[in-house]
């Protein structure tokens, strides 16, 4: 029975040579061998000249090259496709490893003994590098430990992870094929994913203890140095999980979300020391991410309080990105009991900002500022105006205003205090000249009404009430109420329109038809309960397109 080995190779210059040069070395089996076959993946050194460089004629040894880069797992294929139909099993080893003398003999003598129940038995090998050289399982003993589809095999390798290791391993072609080869979108977990695709279907995977390779550990920046920073390797790992319902328990989800958990955090911790704050932002919410997933069907409570938990850390991570370690304090020490106190933070993107010490106001400072509520890609040119309907202190005008330099912004806000506030953000940054701000409410129709505050005065939760013509209004709830067709008849467009207006999105929404042919894209705030889903639906009927920033909706075309 014939074997062949193959070799994916990408920007291996420095090591491929003594790859190629260590398998040149073994003096035997080669008569079983049909061919060596090694893939450059597109390198953008010299590894193709240095594979030419090198004198091999121990068998017949193809080289392939790949147009562009294309993965690990594409390489394979590539490489199997040159094989011969009647090359059953191939031994794969990495541009960066080196075969010991009995690389050929041993898997010889494994192949012997395999069936075709068999899917792949790896090697033990040798580390070295950047490392004292050592063996990595003691002892190198004649003995093949066999896993398969038996629980107790597929909870070890659950549990474990893979202890198969890939190069060096002695592969069946037609298992492979039949089950894809290595998932793609896996660069870090394909090998233990397709352990458990061949194990879950009764298939068996080995080990052996005898040592056939070296396996070189790699200085510099390195894939696996790239899933650190990233969590790629935490984001595959839950992928997996989630793909093997029958495998993996609640209990065993439970074990691996707590280790999970507990290694973003320290990758947190060491990235917040390298002074690496926005990875560690975008880490903490992968890892949250992660660990919900795992969880999330197996202990709601707990659940609810880990994202509850997650988001408070997310939260106090952007403040100091944003504001500093003095707007974290300034945030935190935030209780309500000094409405009328003014607090100044300065933002790191916004410059100065004007609040009150009440949580209303840092709530929509922490959503527009710190989460993105109204971020969005614009392209020149493609809006004619802004409508800030529900202003408040203006902190979401201050943002657009931002993002749209050369665009006029009309602010609408019906509470006087909010208002006086609003002209100190905008006189902050010079934004007076193209920011007008109407003190009044906007409604379906024009008129007077009043302003109702519910059981708790909030300085961001108003509700409009129409008045009767005939009532008599006190003169510091009284308001203008302008109806939204006439504001939209008045500005150019198309408008860029932002809607927070404590419930009477409805209202507005209902009479759409009158106002919302020159609107270019809507970011709406619901705040009563069954009125969102009702919406979507009824905007995706229109042709809306919708995607959810934060606690805000955007609709667009």
């Amino acid at each position: 029975m014939k074997l062949a080995i193959i070799v994916p190779a990408y920007n291996c210059a420095a090591t491929i040579g003594d790859t190629l040069l260590s398998l040149q070395d073994i003096d035997k089996g080669w008569g079983r061998v049909e061919r060596v076959v090694i893939c450059d993946d597109a390198s953008s050194d010299n590894t193709l000249s240095v594979i030419q460089s090198i004198t091999f004629d121990r068998c017949p040894l193809t080289v392939v090259r790949h147009d562009s880069n294309k993965g690990e797992a594409a390489c394979y294929n590539t490489m199997l496709n040159v094989l011969s139909e009647d090359t059953k099993w191939f031994l794969i080893l990495h541009s960066d490893d080196i075969a010991l003398a009995c690389f050929l003999e041993r898997n010889l003598e494994i192949l012997r003994q395999c069936n075709e129940r068999v899917a792949a038995i790896s090697s033990n090998y040798y580390v070295f590098g950047r490392i004292k050289e050592r063996l990595a399982h003691s002892p190198a003993e004649d003995t093949v430990i066999l896993r398969g589809g038996a629980k107790a095999d597929i909870d070890h390798t659950a549990m474990v992870g893979c202890w198969w290791h890939i190069s060096g391993s002695l592969i069946n072609k037609d298992l492979w094929r039949q089950f894809g080869g290595r998932n793609p979108t896996l660069p870090q977990v394909g090998d233990w994913d397709l352990i458990l695709r061949w194990q879950t279907a009764g298939y068996f995977v080995g080990h052996s203890l005898i040592p056939t390779t070296k396996y070189r550990i790699n200085g510099g920046k390195s894939v696996s140095t790239r899933s650190y920073i990233e969590f790629r390797d935490l984001q595959e790992r839950a992928s997996v999980i989630l793909n093997y319902p029958a495998v993996f328990s609640c209990e065993m989800r439970r074990t691996i979300a707590r280790k999970v958990g507990a290694t973003a955090l320290r990758r947190i911790g060491n990235l917040l020391r390298a002074g690496e704050v926005h990875l560690a932002v975008r880490g903490m919410s992968i890892g949250y991410k992660c660990v919900l997933s795992l969880m999330s069907d197996c202990n709601p409570s707990w659940s609810d309080k880990l994202r509850a938990g997650i988001y408070r850390l997310n939260m106090y991570c952007r403040w100091i990105i944003e504001f500093g370690f003095v707007g974290l304090w300034k945030l935190h020490r935030c209780d309500g009991s000094s409405r009328l106190r003014q607090i100044y933070l300065r933002s790191r993107r916004f410059g100065p900002i004007v609040c009150r010490d009440c949580q209303e106001d840092f709530a929509v400072i922490n959503s527009v500022i710190c989460f993105g509520a109204y971020s969005f890609t614009s392209a020149r040119g493609q809006f004619g105006s802004v409508l800030d309907l529900g202003a408040n202190i203006g902190i979401a005008t201050r943002y657009l205003a931002a993002r749209l330099p050369n665009i006029s912004v009309l602010a609408l806000e019906p509470y006087f205090e909010n208002c006086e506030l609003f002209k100190m953000n905008m006189a902050t940054v010079g934004a007076s000249d193209r920011v007008r701000l109407w003190q009044c409410a906007v409604g379906a129709t024009g008129g007077r009404g009043y302003l109702k505050s519910g059981g708790t005065i909030r300085f961001d939760s108003f509700q409009l009430e129409y008045s009767a013509r005939e009532e008599p209004l006190s003169s510091d709830q009284s308001v203008s109420v302008r109806a939204l067709a006439s504001v939209v008849e008045a500005l150019p467009g198309p408008i860029l329109l932002k809607m927070d207006i404590e419930g009477m999105e409805d209202e507005l929404l209902a009479c759409r038809a009158d106002w919302i042919n020159k609107v270019g894209r809507m970011m709406i705030e619901f705040h009563e309960s069954g009125e969102e889903e009702v919406w979507l639906d009824a905007l995706a009927a229109e042709g809306w397109k919708s995607e959810k920033h934060f606690d805000t909706w955007h609709f667009y075309k």
